[in-house]
């Protein structure tokens, strides 16, 4: 009887902490979108120096392969920068059946004079805190699951890891900052692979040519990569690798620091009087990008590459 009663009283206890945690997460929400609101509307309402937004369109999860082949970009700048930058920072809605790769990234850069940075700089610095705050308190969630239900409750259909991304600050007094450019980082997804498991994914593929392969050339290429499998031992280690997303970046110069990258993930702002110079963000286009030929070696490891799959040797890492 005694430990049914204990246990009654850790439950009541986790309920109790649980609630208090929510009605913390739901004080400092409120804090952060009241601080971003009062951002946006300072944006908007204050001279800037220079101004480049990047329109990324939004692209539905079945065209995620072409998403990653060209990625079309549209480029702001002016008035129309500065709305769409201070807009950026409260986008942080996922819209239902379309990608998050490229849809919860808003490349940009806004200048303002020195003067401003004890206002909108305090009040940068301010939003940064708020979310800092707000990520620590999700910690002290205990389980993943939990983490997620109490986040959909308080924001529902949001991007928590957009939420919590920190503005990037810089302040020309410190870095002495000189150059801005934008580029794309391609990362792929790497996964370890069984070669039975490698052997049955390209037999799927035998019969479904992608673009406007012609389907015996295809096959051809397919059959050539099970080859090669067929020609390693069972129990051999593989990693597959497919490109997943290429992300934008932005590198800025600094005469005291040097080179410093970052991602583009949210517009950056300066605070500078000098004049800067801005490389600005292009298509991305993978065609330009230089690939790794078939079967040849970086380092120690081998890669088998054909079409759709990619498989690094493991054993030889």
């Amino acid at each position: 009887m005694q430990s049914v009663e204990m246990a009654t009283v850790g439950f009541v206890i986790m309920i109790n902490n649980n609630n208090n945690l929510d009605e913390k997460l739901g004080r400092q929400w409120e804090k952060l979108k009241s601080r971003i609101i009062l951002m946006q509307n300072a944006f908007c309402h204050t001279d800037y120096i220079a101004c480049y937004y990047y329109s990324l369109p939004p692209m539905l999860s079945s065209f995620e392969k072409q998403m990653i082949e060209k990625i079309p970009v549209i480029r702001y700048e002016g008035k129309k920068a500065v709305y769409l930058s201070s807009a950026a920072f409260i986008k942080f809605f996922i819209m239902p059946d379309w990608s998050s790769k490229m849809s919860q990234r808003y490349p940009g850069v806004i200048q303002f004079s020195v003067k401003h940075s004890e206002t909108i700089g305090k009040l940068l610095s301010d939003i940064n805190e708020s979310k800092k705050e707000l990520c620590q308190t999700i910690d002290l969630i205990p389980t993943q699951r939990a983490k997620r239900a109490a986040m959909d409750g308080l924001m529902s259909n949001s991007s928590t890891k957009a939420i919590l991304r920190l503005i990037s600050i810089l302040h020309d007094d410190f870095d002495d900052l000189s150059k801005v450019t934008f580029h794309w980082n391609h990362r792929p997804n790497v996964r370890k692979i069984s070669v039975s498991s490698a052997i049955s994914q390209l037999e799927l593929m035998k019969n479904k040519p992608e673009g406007n392969c012609a389907k015996e050339i295809w096959k051809r290429k397919v059959e050539l990569s099970i080859d090669k499998l067929n020609n390693l031992p069972m129990d051999h280690s593989l990693r597959i690798k497919r490109p997943t997303k290429a992300q934008p970046m932005v590198n800025i110069r600094s005469e005291t620091l040097g080179w410093m990258q970052y991602t583009a993930a949210l517009p950056i702002v300066i605070f500078s009087d000098k004049k800067i110079d801005y490389e600005h963000l292009i298509a991305y286009d993978s065609l330009y990008r230089r690939s790794i030929r078939n079967d040849s070696i970086l380092g120690d490891e081998p890669y088998i590459e054909q079409l759709p799959i990619y498989l690094i040797n493991e054993n030889n890492r």
